[in-house]
């Protein structure tokens, strides 16, 4: 009676065992499932999507938008063609002008479209004055500068040139002498475009200075094509 009751015990014992097991691994199969629809649930999350979404409009070639101000410096080489004139006493003298010059601004370009900065240059203006042989004038503006773009591409930027200062003026006598002038304005208004580093541009400079002692009116009045180089951050 107790080698039957004993066996029957032990096969009792190793029947729960069994059945422990197979539900144990019925179990691990479940931990499995569910841990692969949290994997599938966690690619698909709306933050990943979006994040992925982001990363190839980035690829795509697409300009980010700018955040921040960035540090730019333009180095300006500018061609003049136009005209003098000069009022003195009642009289009015006409001539044709042309020449070149050079311009440094340093500012900082907002939100990709506006640029802000201020600078100097300085540019030879021969003159022919009716009569009289060719002298010209020796021009040092300074200035304010703002540029407004318009995106068009990631590398190409249209843009309104608007610039304005007080001019240090100086008259050259023949080429062989020269006299200061009083201190005088000059004003820029144009157009033109960025494209990568380079910049291109065209517009009108004007130059005027008046001396009440002598009643003169003096003005240098161009169209200018210009040529630039871009220099600072990018993007």
């Amino acid at each position: 009676m107790k080698k039957i009751l004993a066996i029957s015990i032990f096969c009792a014992l190793c029947m729960a065992g069994t059945a422990k097991d197979k539900n144990f691994k019925q179990f691990g199969q479940g931990l499995n499932f569910t841990a692969k629809n949290l994997s599938l649930q966690k690619h698909n999350t709306p933050l990943e999507v979006k994040s992925n979404s982001l990363f190839a409009s980035t690829n795509e070639g697409e300009r980010p938008f700018i955040k921040r101000a960035m540090f730019n410096m333009y180095i300006d080489w500018n061609f003049h063609l136009g005209a003098s004139t000069d009022t003195y006493d009642g009289g009015y003298n006409a001539g044709f002008t042309w020449g070149g010059g050079m311009y440094f601004t340093f500012g900082a370009r907002i939100y990709d479209y506006v640029f802000v900065g201020a600078g100097f240059g300085a540019e030879v203006l021969p003159t022919i004055f009716s009569g009289y042989d060719v002298e010209g004038f020796f021009n040092i503006p300074t200035f304010v500068n703002v540029r407004a773009f318009l995106p068009a591409t990631s590398r190409i930027y249209p843009y309104i040139d608007i610039a304005a200062g007080p001019s240090c003026l100086f008259y050259l006598e023949k080429f062989n002498a020269f006299s200061f002038m009083p201190l005088g304005a000059n004003v820029r208004v144009g157009v033109g475009v960025d494209f990568s580093r380079f910049s291109l541009g065209l517009g009108y400079e004007g130059i005027y200075y008046t001396d009440d002692y002598y009643t003169e009116k003096f003005g240098i009045h161009t169209f200018y094509l210009k040529f630039g180089i871009r220099i600072g951050a990018m993007e």
